[in-house]
């Protein structure tokens, strides 16, 4: 499963990941760690649904991303993806 969850994120499909393909994301410090040096050299390409980049970040930088709500008034689906 590990395989389906790169590929989504490199093959332009703009797959969002499924339920058990985040649980594993989440449970998996090594696999987010992974993904988030594949966001920080791939997402010019394009590839990144927008659900999966939120869903890594809300990972990556959680109280980063619970600040900019509180402050911004936003909701977490308004977020853009920066390409």
């Amino acid at each position: 499963m590990t395989n389906q969850i790169f590929v989504v994120v490199a093959d332009g499909s703009q797959r969002e990941w499924t339920e058990a393909e985040k649980h594993l994301i989440s449970n998996n410090p090594e696999l987010i760690d992974q993904l988030q040096g594949w966001l920080e050299n791939s997402l010019s390409d394009g590839c990144w649904h927008p659900q999966n980049y939120q869903f890594l970040q809300r990972l990556i930088n959680p109280l980063k991303i619970e600040l900019f709500c509180l402050f911004q008034d936003e909701e977490l689906d308004e977020i853009e993806i920066p390409f």
